[in-house]
């Protein structure tokens, strides 16, 4: 196939893709929330919900995903994600916590960063908007024959898993088996992290070394 003819089929399914999108546009009508707002809002709430820091770099990402520590989403990620103006953002997020759905704060780990959170009025917000999508995109699918559903699930898989590959970073992290000092190193890390951020005492750091021991004794190539 020819690129040209894939690039003509690609523009003809954003179109097709653009009027279904207008689906989400009308349950939004009837919302207090733009299209943008709908989407920061869901990534506020499932950034802060989905996983130990599988995105974030430094001390604080290894940190967190060691010890499997939920953080919650940042405003520059999200920013950079959504391809959002950080400007038009913060404004958003402005609107959103005088509204009482998001809290804002400092990230312990670095101050210029900000961490954000749903509030409850904020998780109820989200709730009702996929509620609302959830139908609206069930609306779309009915029509199809059970027979084409796991046609249609693996083709948008396939898609996305094409079209959101990245260009290898040479300068990306490599993972390899501990070495002598590792785990101690974590020990430390966490210890002297969360005693200077968070006022915890030696009890925590005790702790987190019996971990780094179970772990180093119990460790096997391989498996963990």
């Amino acid at each position: 196939m020819e690129r040209s003819e894939l690039v003509g089929l690609i523009r003809n399914f954003n179109r097709f893709y653009t009027r279904t999108v207008g689906l989400l546009e009308e349950t939004l009508s009837q919302s207090a929330f733009t299209l943008t707002e709908a989407r920061v809002i869901f990534e506020i709430g499932h950034r802060a919900h989905g996983g130990f820091a599988p995105d974030i770099g430094g001390e604080r990402g290894f940190l967190a995903r060691t010890f499997r520590i939920h953080v919650g989403a940042v405003a520059s990620d999200i920013a950079r994600d959504l391809r959002l103006d950080p400007a038009y953002l913060t404004r958003i997020l402005k609107k959103f916590a005088a509204a009482n759905l998001v809290e804002m704060s400092a990230d312990p780990a670095d101050g210029r960063r900000r961490m954000l959170s749903l509030t409850r009025q904020g998780r109820a917000a989200l709730a009702g908007l996929q509620a609302a999508a959830d139908r609206d995109i069930g609306r779309l699918v009915e029509p199809l024959p059970d027979a084409s559903l796991p046609d249609l699930a693996g083709a948008l898989r396939k898609v996305t898993s094409l079209l959101a590959q990245e260009v290898p970073d040479k300068r990306r992290a490599v993972l390899r088996p501990h070495r002598a000092g590792d785990i101690g190193w974590v020990v430390q890390r966490q210890a002297l992290l969360y005693t200077r951020e968070f006022g915890w005492t030696m009890e925590f750091e005790a702790l987190v070394a019996e971990i780094g021991a179970k772990f180093l004794r119990n460790f096997l190539e391989g498996r963990d």
